[in-house]
């Protein structure tokens, strides 16, 4: 999909390094749950039991990124299920950009008590 967008907004002085700026859309279920299935033997949980993003990291400092997301999670009663790796192909990236390429990866994050009704689950993951 992204592929096939033209950047709206910002570019920097190379004009081919955007600003990063992302979109909200609504979840792939069957999607996730049978790619989650198949790479790491997880099974996901009903739609409105969990929320998905991507996160972008600093390379040198992707362990300790992903613990404090984990921590900030657990404040607002929800626990990280799974990392995922998510695939890059940089070659349209500006050359400021491919300095600084973060990594990128897909986390899963679910409440850590069963049973919370799907409006609870969504605020904790809106606070989160």
């Amino acid at each position: 999909l992204s592929r096939r967008m033209t950047h709206r907004g910002a570019c920097s002085a190379d004009n081919d390094t955007g600003d990063g700026a992302g979109a909200l859309i609504g979840v792939p279920h069957k999607f996730y749950k049978e790619k989650v299935k198949e790479e790491s033997g997880v099974d996901l949980p009903e739609l409105g039991q969990y929320g998905t993003g991507i996160i972008f990291m600093d390379k040198e400092t992707t362990t300790q990124s992903r613990e404090q997301f984990s921590s900030l999670a657990q404040t607002v009663g929800l626990s990280v299920l799974l990392w995922r790796e998510v695939g890059s192909n940089n070659s349209c990236l500006g050359s400021m950009a491919r300095q600084t390429e973060p990594v990128m990866a897909q986390v899963f994050v679910v409440p850590s008590e069963q049973g919370l009704a799907e409006e609870e689950v969504a605020k904790r993951m809106f606070m989160l």
